[in-house]
């Protein structure tokens, strides 16, 4: 319990330091509580998507696929991390993957 509490705080002050436009500081922060909180569990996740955050405001988006991948090998309908990964393509200028990525989870579940 008290690992999940330091993890918890761990990845609000990350937050905290993205506010005060320290995204290194941030990302450190974010990687220490993927470290202590459990594998598989929904805060694993939520951190994971974080931290893409965190990479794709640096830039750095096949850092930001491997988190989001990480996150959707987790919860594979979540649908954040379905977005993000569209984005990071579009951002890469992957057009083609990006929307790929976006009609195929709209097929996938029916809509």
């Amino acid at each position: 319990q008290v690992a999940l509490v330091r993890a918890n705080m761990l990845a609000q002050a990350a937050q905290a330091w993205l506010l005060q436009d320290e995204p290194s500081r941030a990302y450190a922060d974010q990687s220490a509580a993927l470290i202590i909180v459990p594998q598989g569990t929904k805060q694993h996740v939520e951190i994971l998507l974080d931290r893409a955050g965190t990479l794709a405001d640096a830039g750095k988006y096949d850092e930001v696929l491997k988190d989001v991948d990480a996150a959707l090998k987790i919860e594979p309908n979540n649908a954040d991390a379905i977005a993000f990964r569209a984005s990071a393509f579009r951002s890469m200028g992957k057009d083609d993957d990006a929307l790929a990525e976006a009609v195929g989870q709209r097929l996938q579940h029916g809509r």
